[in-house]
């Protein structure tokens, strides 16, 4: 059949319609799809007409089931949402006991010819426990400030911190006293407080502002605070934004003008650091200290059991340039072959039998700082080759690894034995204890410093009066005589032991011979049999002079030696023809 012209154009028109219907509904479902939690419901008595797929899956139903609700059945009242259209928030309770927090809008419309309201649910839950996180993430700011603030007024050291462009916003009370004289106060331009060449805080804060690096431990003196001149300990540090641009600069100043007192007092009265004697063997040692820390080279230091030569490596230590590095000891004499190649250069998991991990040696442990090898002696041969290439190279290979490390330590050794003897018999490699002793420093026995003595009994007297709570004020003059004429086999660290021991046994204020370890009585038993006169008598002009040699010449230490008065020291001297050098050498 053939088709008339205007017939196929009025077919094509009427497709074309159909089409665009078609696609004007697809564009609303689409519309309506994208609006997010959506339902149409009939205003009459909320039965829900149409739901959006986010619907669906808020309330966990499917079309159908969806479709014979009501929006009371959902949770949702229609007052006051039509006819008014305004928004509300509400909380929404769910299937399976869930609650959203939701806003909710409902605006009356046309649908399918009937007089309808769209619901537009939009949940807030999210934003409200952002809300509540900010919220509280405030009230915490604000609480870390407050208490910043009250450690910034309680810390004793003063504080100044700048803001990013470089002016004070923040100083403690302590402030005042150190600085005030000076304008450091909020406000104040830190920059100009930095170029002023007068200001002693001039170099640690230039330093800071040039180079963007902190300032540790800063000695300086100042002269512009309420008081009398104060020495200052200043840390100074950067504050730097997240580019690693500087922004600020803290300074922290503390006051130790009243420690570097007693420091020099103690050092004065009882030697250098926690190592206690004035005598004159003990001053060169201390001397030979300072020298030795400020060179980056191996020391061997020799001496008897327990003559301290421990607090010698620590006060090297201590004193010099890598006195902010770790300082590492280890006993050789208390480890086995495999176990001491372990400690000292470490190994890896499965080099041994029970090595089930990697472990870092102390080589690696004192990087930066000082290693201490006491007794060093007692070292086997294959040890002491790889602890000499260490020395040579500062190379070294954890056991069981073939790959090189290298380590930045420096080495300080100790022995009691005689190396020398040891090379003779084989026992000990001689190129390892040549690099050894670069400089080497021998800590005498204490009978040949008795002089230390008195001083030592105090310091421990001290020391254990604070361990044991007790009072004890000191010896008593029976005991002072017995110590300073024993010949301490077992050194300092008996001395310290026979102090502990009179602790533990006696009570009372002093110290008595009761009070002592049985050797020591024993000893005090045999020379009182002795007698006393016939000691004095049998003086010789060699006892007196080593006595006089061992105090540098001073005769009330020396008596307190020989065990006799100071006015019979005299008589002994002048009958013997002894001539004072020290007042010799002045004519």
């Amino acid at each position: 059949m053939t088709m008339h012209p205007g017939q196929n154009f009025s077919a094509r028109r009427k497709c074309s319609r159909m089409s665009f219907e078609t696609s004007r509904q697809s564009l609303h479902e689409a519309a309506f799809e994208s609006g997010g939690v959506r339902l149409v419901a009939r205003r009459l008595d909320g039965c829900v007409l149409e739901a959006s797929k986010p619907a669906l899956a808020m309330w966990g139903m499917d079309k159908e089931r969806m479709l014979s609700a009501t929006l009371e059945d959902l949770g949702l009242s229609l007052p006051p949402f039509f006819p008014s259209g305004r928004v509300a928030i509400l909380e929404l309770s769910l299937p399976g006991g869930s609650a959203r927090h939701v806003e909710l809008e409902a605006t009356p419309m046309e649908w399918g010819g009937m007089d309808t309201v769209l619901v537009s649910i939009r949940d807030l839950t999210a934003q409200q426990r952002a809300e509540e996180t900010l919220r509280r993430a405030a009230l915490e700011i604000d609480r870390q400030r407050q208490t910043l603030e009250t450690i910034l007024e309680h810390i004793p050291d003063a504080i100044i911190a700048t803001d990013a462009d470089k002016r004070v916003i923040k100083v403690n009370a302590p402030v005042e006293k150190l600085c005030g004289r000076c304008n450091v106060a909020p406000g104040a331009d830190i920059n100009a407080l930095a170029h002023e060449q007068d200001c002693p805080l001039h170099a640690p804060l230039h330093q800071v502002l040039e180079s963007n690096r902190p300032v540790e431990d800063y000695r300086l003196t100042l002269q512009c605070g309420n008081e009398q001149t104060q020495v200052v300990l200043c840390n100074a540090r950067p504050l730097t934004n997240g580019k690693g641009d500087l922004v600020g600069v803290v300074l922290v100043l503390r006051d130790i003008s009243s420690m570097v007192d007693m420091e020099r007092q103690l050092d004065q009265r009882m030697g250098f650091g926690a190592i206690v004697g004035k005598s004159q063997l003990m001053r060169s040692i201390f001397s030979r200290i300072e020298q030795y820390a400020d060179v980056d080279a191996t020391v061997l230091i020799t001496g008897e059991s327990g003559t301290g030569k421990d607090l010698i490596a620590e006060a090297i230590h201590a004193t010099g340039p890598r006195a902010k590095g770790p300082l590492v000891k280890l006993n050789c004499a208390a480890l086995s072959e495999n176990l001491l190649e372990s400690e000292l250069f470490g190994h890896v998991r499965g080099a041994f039998t029970g090595a089930v991990s990697d472990k870092a040696g102390r080589i690696q442990a004192a990087e930066g700082g000082t290693l201490f090898l006491d007794e060093i002696g007692d070292i086997s041969p294959h040890t002491q080759l790889r602890l000499l290439r260490f020395l040579e190279s500062k190379e070294y290979e954890r056991v069981g690894e073939s790959s090189t490390r290298k380590a930045d330590v420096r080495i300080i050794a100790a022995t009691n034995a005689n190396l020398t003897q040891a090379i003779r018999d084989g026992r000990f490699r001689a190129d390892l204890y040549y690099r050894l002793r670069v400089m080497v420093l021998h800590v005498p026995p204490l009978k040949e410093r008795a002089e230390d003595i008195p001083l030592l009994v105090d310091a421990f007297i001290r020391r254990f009066n604070s361990e044991h709570t007790k009072a004890v004020e000191g010896v008593t003059g029976e005991v002072l005589q017995l110590l300073l004429h024993y010949h301490w086999p077992g050194n300092v660290r008996e001395l310290k032991h026979t102090i502990e021991h009179a602790f533990v046994v006696g009570s009372g204020k002093h110290i008595e011979c009761s009070h002592l370890p049985a050797e020591l009585r024993e000893y005090a038993t045999r020379e009182s049999s002795k007698g006393s006169r016939g000691r004095r008598r049998d003086l010789t002009a060699e006892d007196i002079i080593q006595a006089l040699e061992q105090t540098g010449w001073k005769k009330a230490p020396a008596a307190r030696l020989l065990g006799v008065g100071r006015t019979t020291l005299y008589m002994k001297m002048d009958a013997l023809g002894i001539v004072d050098r020290r007042r010799a050498a002045r004519k």
